[in-house]
């Protein structure tokens, strides 16, 4: 037992060959959209990336881009947890998402079904979506998640985790909600270290600024301060005009602040010049 504990002992040499081998086989992160990459192309394994906003901003469609781009730029695998998002509305939000960048998205008009039956459609739609894995099961506990994680790793190179999203992942120990909600999020961080992965957590801000246009700040994060402290990045996104704002509020390895502006055309997420309005709303 004692021989098994001085595995995980580490001397400065062998961090520092580890840390060489690491920085030789490292590969910056593309999340497909210029100043995210820029932010967080050092997200590595055993981190995680929140992003945090109201409900209705588009944190759902963020994450399912950046974890589909990262998949993709990283040739490997997504697992998507869809905790508040069935299957068919989940995979709805998928084909939009894929048929806007063509112009060719069925769900404004009646043909909805002959559309998504055109194999021009559905080549584009897997072609968009190739590497991508969905997990629609409620009610998860990080005990579920963790062995989903490591049964798809055994078969699959897993380049992110998407978590969507933090408010309904199951605990069951007594407790008030508090102590549920740190437990959680203190839970996230391990799970990235001990399934070696990366981990982009949604969570929903607290219920100040009810229409999602006011800035999200990191005192927004629901009912713990281990939400922030258990995160490695945090990105906070909320409605400006006609356009989603986002504002890097955690990085551990680059100067926080920045901001940027994505356009949602037709739930294709595409970076836009950001416009800041003087009186735009606070809360507190």
């Amino acid at each position: 037992m004692r021989e098994n504990l001085l595995d995980n002992v580490k001397t400065v040499s062998q961090m520092h060959k580890s840390y060489i081998e690491d920085m030789k086989s490292y590969k910056p992160i593309d999340f497909g959209i210029p100043s995210i990459t820029s932010a967080y192309n050092a997200f590595r394994s055993k981190e995680v990336l929140l992003i945090a906003a109201r409900s209705g901003v588009g944190k759902t469609t963020l994450g399912l881009e950046l974890g589909k781009n990262i998949a993709k730029n990283d040739n490997g695998y997504c697992p998507f947890f869809s905790l508040e998002m069935g299957e068919v509305s989940l995979y709805e939000r998928m084909a939009t998402m894929a048929l806007s960048k063509s112009e060719l998205s069925p769900f404004t008009t009646d043909r909805t079904i002959k559309a998504l039956e055109d194999l021009r459609n559905i080549n584009t739609i897997n072609c968009e979506w190739e590497g991508f894995l969905t997990i629609d099961e409620t009610g998860m506990t990080l005990e579920r998640i963790r062995d989903y994680i490591l049964a798809i790793k055994d078969m699959q190179k897993v380049s992110c985790v998407v978590i969507d999203y933090l408010g309904y992942i199951r605990d069951t120990k007594a407790g008030t909600n508090y102590e549920k909600v740190t437990r959680t999020a203190k839970g996230i961080k391990e799970l990235a270290k001990l399934t070696d992965t990366r981990i982009l957590l949604l969570v929903q801000t607290s219920r100040a600024g009810e229409d999602g246009s006011a800035p999200v700040k990191l005192h927004h994060l629901r009912d713990s301060g281990a939400v922030e402290e258990s995160a490695d990045y945090i990105l906070g996104a909320w409605n400006g005009d006609n356009q989603i704002i986002c504002e890097d509020l955690k990085n551990r390895k680059k100067q926080k602040g920045s901001k940027w502006a994505l356009e949602n055309l037709g739930l294709y997420l595409h970076e836009v010049e950001l416009i800041e309005v003087n009186n735009a709303k606070t809360f507190g």
